[in-house]
């Protein structure tokens, strides 16, 4: 049901729609470009930290390996994702484009083994339970403020596991908090221009369904990731009422986007190495003044990992 609602963002009050209110017509376009860039910063930060595949490299759930002992998965894993803005430092400045590296821990633990449909054919309804911890590397170099500390924790619902008949799938439901993510001076001293993105966390959705054959195996699936925090942008001004400088704040500030991605692992014995390829909507068109591209586009990400089943 999340994968086919409507994916477009829909903020109940978008920065750009507080920028039209709230600022004077001599403005517009410096806040609008600003609102812009918090709009593509919160789904590219997020999707560089949340990934494709939470369990990276697999579509099936581990259940158990004797009697009711659970099989346990540890991924060390690299993510990495692109972040286009338009100059938001200086009204005359050069565009961010930059990648942002994501070092990363991910667990998973078999909870429940599920039940056996037929011969061979089983894991329906199993569950695994998912934890990550990982740091977000954020581009100091090109206007953010260091890097921030990511985790996240869910479940994996396996449909089928695989088999020598059947391959796998399941569905992936995560939470996952990155912080305060900030670019620019916030004092506006040293860039005219600042914004930050408060408490910026994600729920997201995946469904995956994958084979094995021979020592290689790959997995296809799509997500839906809904992502929301307090937004807060401020530029200078020449209006004396203000003291020069002018701030904008969204304490609900959401957007929603879709994810598609694929895995390719390579497993011997207990031990994956698992390369993934991903792809994420992106926003709407905005078309008034500062008006970007850079908000249409749609964004690019890969992750690196590998995956130990015990």
């Amino acid at each position: 049901l999340a994968l086919a609602a409507p994916t477009r963002n829909a903020h109940a009050q978008s920065m750009m729609t507080l920028c039209e209110r709230d600022v004077p017509a001599a403005e517009l376009d410096f806040c609008n470009t600003i609102a812009q860039a918090i709009e593509i910063t919160q789904a590219r930060a997020g999707i560089a930290a949340t990934a494709g595949n939470p369990a990276l490299g697999t579509s099936s759930t581990l259940g158990m390996r004797i009697g009711s002992f659970p099989r346990i998965a540890i991924t060390p894993r690299v993510n990495v994702g692109k972040v286009r803005l338009p100059a938001t430092a200086a009204r005359n400045g050069d565009e961010v484009d930059a990648w942002v590296p994501v070092v990363a821990v991910d667990g998973a633990v078999g909870i429940y083994q599920g039940l056996s449909l037929f011969p061979t054919v089983g894991g329906f309804g199993s569950i695994d339970g998912l934890v990550s911890l990982g740091r977000v590397l954020l581009p100091g170099d090109d206007g953010f403020e260091d890097g921030v500390t990511t985790w996240a924790l869910g479940a994996q619902v396996g449909i089928l596991r695989e088999s020598f008949t059947v391959p796998g799938i399941s569905v992936t439901g995560m939470y996952r908090s990155l912080g305060d993510v900030s670019f620019g001076d916030p004092e506006v001293v040293d860039t005219e221009g600042h914004f930050a993105l408060e408490d910026l966390s994600a729920w997201s959705a995946r469904a995956t369904i994958g084979k094995r054959f021979l020592l290689f195996s790959a997995t296809a699936g799509a997500g839906y990731d809904w992502y929301s925090s307090n937004a807060l942008l401020r530029y200078v001004t020449d209006d004396p009422a203000t003291d020069g400088t002018r701030s904008i704040r969204n304490d609900d500030y959401s957007a929603k986007r879709l994810t598609a991605f694929g895995n390719v692992a390579f497993t011997v014995v207990i031990v994956s190495l698992v390369g993934e390829v991903g792809w994420q909507q992106g926003a709407d068109g905005f078309s008034g003044p500062g008006a970007t591209d850079l908000l249409e586009k749609d964004g690019w990400y890969g992750s690196l990992g590998l995956r130990l089943t015990f």
